[in-house]
């Protein structure tokens, strides 16, 4: 009795053991979590039907011209990365890069800007990565961009930053619950004014400005707004 009472739990030690060790298996080939990311263009590509990996499949990028798109799901990685999908005469179907940019650490949702690369670029389209968490742009401000290679002034209902070249900061508008007009407008380094407007703001959405430079040498500075309404969360 006392060796078959032996074996018994020998035997039942040997399948906890089997056990475990086949879940830490299994942990160690968990598909990694899923990020979520939307895109904007701000002008028609070159390319169009673009791609990009999930796992071991491709799958079609949501393109919206100057809005968000659709959120899509994205696994953590280092780089996002899209492709042009290619069929030869023979029928057999390839992907070619075009398209590559680093993921922002610790972001869970993430907004990219795809736009076409300069001459010089090694890939035809250049791509930038955003943290678009509701954390670090909550509703009830702005996020402004310089896209261009001068320093500006920039001035929101009062509040004034210097924004450097290629640089993002975050203002709070602190506008009431039912919103408003709220006057902006861009001055040069030296205080120049280069544009002034008003922007509708209201207590319930983010909003990011974005500043590119002239089209042409002697345009002026092309200004895109990018709106994003937020739910109240459901009580």
């Amino acid at each position: 009795m006392k060796t078959r009472l032996q074996i018994t739990t020998l035997a039942r030690i040997v399948v906890i053991a089997t056990a475990s060790v086949l879940n830490v298996k299994a942990a160690d080939h968990e598909a990694p979590a899923a990020l979520e990311f939307s895109s904007v263009v701000w002008g028609t590509l070159s390319l169009s039907e673009l791609y990009y990996p999930m796992g071991e499949t491709f799958v079609p990028l949501d393109i919206s011209l100057r809005k968000r798109s659709k959120i899509q799901a994205l696994e953590k990685s280092e780089f996002f990365e899209l492709y042009l999908r290619k069929e030869s005469t023979a029928g057999e179907v390839s992907y070619e890069l075009v398209g590559q940019t680093a993921l922002v650490p610790n972001a869970k949702r993430l907004l990219f800007f795809i736009e076409e690369g300069d001459e010089a670029a090694e890939l035809p389209l250049q791509l930038r990565a955003f943290n678009d968490s509701l954390e670090v742009f909550p509703a009830g401000t702005f996020r402004m961009c310089n896209d261009t290679s001068e320093t500006l002034q920039l001035v929101l209902n009062g509040v004034t930053i210097e924004l450097k070249a290629g640089a993002v900061e975050l203002i709070k508008t602190g506008v009431s619950k039912d919103g408003g007009f709220l006057p902006f407008s861009i001055l040069d380094s030296v205080g120049n004014p280069v544009m002034e407007t008003r922007v509708l703001c209201q207590a319930g959405e983010r909003k990011m400005i974005i500043i590119h430079p002239p089209l042409k040498s002697q345009g002026s500075l092309v200004v895109n707004f990018l709106t994003e309404f937020i739910p109240t969360p459901s009580r």
